[in-house]
């Protein structure tokens, strides 16, 4: 059994990697940076992506597609938010001497904030896009790939944190195994005129351990003799993660103890649901600008092949004379709010009910 969950962990990361393979561009080759804490669950997943990468079959993967084996460097993020942070960041530092890996060892000026969680997250991913712009005048690379360590019960405190504060349908998807850096944080990359620069786009952030509980990852570590660190400020449970990890779940699952499992679906069949909407969204939008353009009395000139329309039309007749019109009007504008983000600085977070009186 623990051969067999080592492989298992480490053809997951394989998989996650080859997942990129595809949206590699021309010749250049990929930049993988590895989200390091020095903790055990960034250690598991720092050992199987090299072990991972280092392999034949990795190579072979990528040689039959006559592609270039990608750049992988780590980066520490040291909020300096505990005492031991200096001695977290020489871990870290001793460690990939030992695995003969580069690293970037980084310090975060943290906000004073009611949320110190947000506020260190947002740091962190600030830092990994200092770092990859960094790269990108040194060298081109076709994209850029974060793997981060979240696993298991990671997605599902990520869910039930969200229910609490009454987030909705796309709150409620937990967290992607593959997203666009520009999702997390849309402001990030941005020109002079508010646009997100083309580079962005191929900046990914990949959770290959989603699948994996804290125990098998525990069990992976033991297995392979990995040293870690213990954050202490794991256990305090004025933090809501915390609270929820130490105190509710364990409750829960002494209830219910195929809660880990079902609620994983439950996610799952959420994010089908997310999917689907957005395509009535796109739908949506595409026929209301089609219904406002068949109103328009516009006199076609002989010069003028075609007319154009404002893009997106959102009229709101069309909405008021479909089944649940109102819910889908709201569902469209959200999705293209969503779309404005992650390509101009225009974020909008908007409960229904703002959405509703707009």
């Amino acid at each position: 059994m623990p051969a067999l969950l080592t492989e298992s962990l480490q053809v997951s990361l394989l998989n996650s990697a080859v997942s990129l393979i595809d949206d590699q561009s021309g010749q250049a080759s990929p930049l993988w940076l590895v989200a390091y804490s020095g903790g055990l669950d960034s250690h598991v997943m720092l050992h199987g992506m090299l072990n991972v990468c280092r392999s034949d079959t990795f190579k072979s993967a990528m040689a039959a597609k006559q592609l270039i084996l990608p750049r992988i460097e780590v980066v520490h993020v040291n909020h300096g938010l505990q005492v031991e942070a200096d001695n977290w960041a020489k871990h870290c530092q001793q460690i990939c001497d030992n695995l003969a890996i580069p690293l970037h060892n980084l310090k975060a000026d943290i906000l004073c904030s009611s949320n110190v969680e947000a506020e260190a997250r947002k740091a962190r991913y600030r830092l990994f896009y200092e770092v990859i712009q960094q790269k990108q005048q040194t060298n081109v690379y076709a994209y850029t790939a974060i793997f981060v360590a979240q696993h298991q019960q990671d997605h599902i405190e990520t869910f039930l944190y969200r229910l609490m504060r009454g987030a909705g349908l796309k709150g409620l998807q937990g967290m992607k195994q593959k997203m666009s850096l520009s999702d997390i944080d849309a402001s990030l990359g941005m020109n002079d005129n508010g646009k997100v620069g083309n580079s962005l786009q191929l900046n990914y952030v990949l959770r290959p351990l989603l699948d994996y509980s804290q125990a098998e990852l525990n069990d992976y570590a033991h297995i392979n003799a990995l040293h870690w660190v213990e954050d202490t400020s794991n256990l305090d449970e004025r933090f809501d993660r915390n609270f929820l990890r130490h105190s509710i779940l364990p409750l829960m699952l002494a209830r219910w103890p195929q809660l880990t499992n079902r609620l994983s679906k439950n996610i799952k069949y959420l994010q089908q649901s997310q999917a689907m909407l957005d395509e009535l969204a796109k739908l949506d939008l595409q026929q209301s600008q089609n219904h406002a353009v068949s109103l328009q009395q516009i006199e076609r000139r002989t010069d003028q092949s075609y007319f154009s329309f404002p893009d997106p039309a959102f009229y709101f007749e069309y909405f008021l004379a479909l089944a649940e019109g109102k819910a889908r009007f709201v569902n469209a504008l959200q999705f293209w709010l969503n779309a404005q983000a992650s390509k101009q600085s225009l974020f909008m977070p908007m409960s229904e009910t703002q959405l509703e009186s707009l």
